[in-house]
C-alpha cells in the first residue's frame, strides 16, 4: 500500500512527532489528512482560534504514543487537548477560557489561586501533562485535589488557620528578625517596625494581599503572576511597585505616630525596610524546610 501523508501540513507534522512503530502505521493511512483537518475543525470550532495547527497535530502525536493503533486517533478528546495545548504555550484566550469553563467549576478562593498556579506556571507547566484521554474537567480536578492535598498535609494546624493578613505579617516579622540590616535597629523600633509592617498588610485590599502571597509566600515569580492573570510582565511590576509604595506608605504614617523618632531618621528606616524587605522575603522563603 502506498505511503500517503507525509507531504501534506497536517499529516506532516503529525508525522514527524509520532514515534516508531505508530508512525509507519499512521503512514499508511490514505485519508490521513482529513482525518486530521476534521480534527482541527472539531478543536477549532469548540475553542476558537487560540493556537496553531501544527501545535495541535504535535500534542496528538505525543498523546497517542509509539504504540497507538490508528482508531486511537478517533478516541483522544481533540478538542480539549487543543485547549490545554494552547494553555500551556501561554495563550492569553486559552487561559481565560480555561478558568472561565473548567477551573472555575472545581476550585474557588485561595484554593483557585493554588490551583492556576499549579496547573499553568512551569516550564513546562503541568496542564502540559493533559493526554486527551479523559474529561478535561475530570483531568483537572483530579490534579487540584491532589496538589491542595500535598498543600494541606505540608502545613501545620497553625498556618492552614491564618487568614492571608496574619500569615504574611507573620512572614515580615520573621524577615525583619532574621535581616541582619534590620536586626541593628534599636529593639523598640524594630517591634514598632513590625507592627506597622503588619498594619500596612492589613488594610491592602484582598486582591493585593493575595499577590504578595503568591509571590512570597509560594515564591511565585512576577513572569508566572503576569501570566496567571493575563497580564504584561511591566504591567504585573508597576503592580507590585504600587502595593509596595502603599505598604512604606503606611508604614511610615503609623512610624510617625508610634514612634519617638526624628524625621530624618524616621526617612532613613523607612528607606531601610523598603530596600531591604523583599530581599529579606526572599532571603526566608528559600531557607523556609
Amino acid at each position: 500500500m502506498p505511503e500517503t501523508g507525509s507531504d501534506t501540513p497536517l499529516s506532516s507534522a503529525f508525522l514527524a512527532a509520532l514515534a516508531e512503530p505508530a508512525r509507519a502505521k499512521f503512514r499508511r493511512l490514505q485519508d490521513l489528512e482529513q482525518r486530521l483537518a476534521e480534527s482541527w475543525r472539531l478543536a477549532v470550532d469548540a475553542h476558537g482560534d487560540i493556537g496553531a495547527a501544527e501545535a495541535l497535530m504535535i500534542r496528538m502525536a505525543a498523546a497517542l504514543g509509539a504504540q497507538a493503533g490508528t482508531a486511537d486517533l478517533a478516541e483522544l478528546r481533540v478538542a480539549e487537548l487543543y485547549l490545554a495545548s494552547a494553555c500551556a504555550g501561554g495563550s492569553e484566550r486559552a487561559v481565560s477560557r480555561f478558568d472561565q469553563n473548567y477551573l472555575d467549576t472545581v476550585a474557588d478562593g485561595d484554593d483557585r489561586h493554588l490551583a492556576r498556579t499549579h496547573l499553568l506556571v512551569g516550564t513546562p507547566p503541568r496542564i502540559a501533562g493533559y493526554d486527551g484521554r479523559s474529561p478535561l474537567r475530570d483531568w483537572t480536578r483530579l490534579v487540584v485535589a491532589r496538589a491542595l492535598a500535598d498543600q494541606r498535609r505540608n502545613q501545620s494546624a497553625d498556618q492552614r488557620k491564618q487568614p492571608d493578613a496574619e500569615a504574611l505579617a507573620q512572614l515580615v516579622s520573621t524577615a525583619v528578625d532574621e535581616d541582619p540590616q534590620l536586626r541593628q535597629l534599636k529593639a523598640e523600633l524594630a517591634g514598632q517596625i513590625k507592627a506597622a509592617l503588619e498594619r500596612a498588610i492589613a488594610e491592602l485590599d484582598p486582591h493585593e494581599r493575595n499577590l504578595l502571597r503568591l509571590r512570597y509566600v509560594h515564591d511565585t515569580s512576577v513572569d508566572d503572576l503576569a501570566k496567571l492573570y493575563n497580564r504584561h510582565r511591566v504591567s504585573m511590576s508597576r503592580r507590585f511597585a504600587k502595593i509596595q509604595r502603599e505598604l512604606m506608605a503606611t508604614t511610615k504614617r503609623t512610624l510617625m505616630v508610634a514612634a519617638d523618632i526624628e524625621p530624618a531618621e524616621l526617612e532613613a528606616t523607612v528607606a531601610l525596610v523598603h530596600s531591604r524587605l523583599e530581599l529579606s522575603l526572599g532571603r526566608l522563603l528559600r531557607t523556609k524546610p
